[in-house]
């Protein structure tokens, strides 16, 4: 029997576990299919439960209330290292393009920082009782926060500073830019409010049988919300659609998170993560004629665990729209230059431990970068503390 990765869905659980189940579809003479969950990881890095996960080509990243971001190589299948930028519970993470990952936290502040090198390029602001969630406008020029002091922020991550403030007098669950960045939703109050960006005001105000706590675009005119009963609801949130939903039963229990993924240009996968620690997969029609429909289950799988978050990683064969050779070659290229990077630096460490240990007395002398700890001004104008890191480099320690 043959069988083919389709998926990998990844999860954070309240056990402090980082957890994967790759999806496979078996298929034998009879041209039958089955697609079955199989577990692949279950990471114990973290020290307090896991809140939010994300995943960007083979970069996965984990926040936890331990404070500390852990970051994973899911093509050699290692954990990388670890950022510790925050001063409170990572509460929200997010991928953009191959060059950032945005972190928020309980401590007020998002956290920029760049994925070749990893060090943390500007924190925005800080909202006061801590950042609930946030979310990269398509083009990366914007970003939405959203905090406990009931203010939502739209950053100008060009020059680094608040463009707009919002009172929304509550905190928001989740926020989410469109596909095209026409629109976004904001979880506040159990209801979901889709803004127009061209009126700035409130297009819909989606509500469903349970207050609403995790929703995700499924294409520019369609949004998937989950509720607290357990019910999944397919919304029209074009500007013609008249907020219009088809909602069915996904789970017996809370809806916890849900992610999606494209799989051709009419066609998507929603997973969904409940409460009691089941694990959906379901199939979506995005065509733009479609109307709201119940999604066609796909998979299920009992985790048996306390779901908190839930990301995928795609094989790149599998990745829609198909990735082109070339960015298939310079994603290839940066992580080459990543690994002699470190691989440099390792060598550097290693010289100087070295040179201490034969009382080279040149090595006093020698420049060092600055410690962790120290001072260094920010882009936003403000004085900072370069944040601390704690690197786990086995790789890096033997050369690469």
């Amino acid at each position: 029997m043959d069988r083919e990765l389709e998926v990998e869905v990844i999860c954070g659980t309240y056990e402090e576990f980082v957890v994967g189940y790759q999806l496979f579809t078996y298929s034998g003479d009879d041209k039958e299919e089955v697609r079955q969950f199989e577990q692949t990881f279950a990471d114990h890095s973290h020290t307090a439960s896991v809140r939010a996960v994300a995943c960007r080509g083979d970069l996965l990243a984990s926040g936890g209330a331990d404070e500390i971001v852990k970051l994973y190589d899911m093509r050699r299948r290692v954990e990388s290292g670890q950022l510790m930028d925050h001063q409170g519970t990572i509460t929200c993470l997010e991928f953009h393009g191959r060059h950032h990952l945005l972190s928020g936290s309980e401590d007020g502040r998002v956290a920029v920082v760049r994925t070749d090198n990893w060090q943390c390029e500007k924190y925005l602001g800080r909202h006061k009782g801590g950042v609930t969630a946030l979310a990269v406008h398509p083009t990366g020029r914007l970003a939405l926060t959203a905090g406990k002091d009931g203010k939502l922020l739209t950053w100008d991550l060009v020059r680094g500073r608040v463009a707009f403030r919002t009172n929304i007098k509550a905190a928001a669950e989740f926020v989410l830019w469109s596909p095209d960045g026409s629109t976004y939703a904001v979880g506040v109050q159990g209801r979901c409010d889709v803004y127009s960006v061209a009126s700035a005001g409130v297009l819909y105000s989606l509500k469903s049988a349970g207050r609403i706590n995790c929703a995700a675009y499924l294409s520019k005119s369609l949004l998937v919300c989950g509720d607290e009963s357990g019910q999944a609801t397919v919304f029209d949130v074009s500007p013609g659609g008249g907020g219009r939903g088809c909602s069915w039963a996904a789970h017996q229990a809370r809806l916890r998170a849900l992610a999606v993924m494209a799989r051709s240009e009419t066609r998507s996968w929603i997973v969904t993560a409940s409460s009691d620690g089941w694990c959906k997969v379901w199939e979506a029609d995005t065509s733009e004629s479609a109307a709201p429909a119940e999604p066609s289950p796909v998979a299920s799988y009992n985790t048996t665990c306390r779901l908190t978050s839930v990301t995928v990683h795609v094989p790149p064969e599998k990745r829609w729209p198909p990735q082109k050779a070339a960015d298939l070659a310079a994603e290839a290229a940066e992580r080459a230059a990543a690994a002699a990077e470190r691989a440099a630096e390792a060598a550097e460490r290693a010289a100087h431990k070295v040179a201490r240990a034969a009382g080279d007395p040149g090595t006093s002398g020698t420049k060092r970068k600055a410690e962790p700890g120290g001072r260094r001004r920010g882009e936003t104008g403000e004085e900072t503390s370069t944040p601390r890191r704690q690197w786990e480099r086995e790789e890096s320690e033997k050369g690469g």
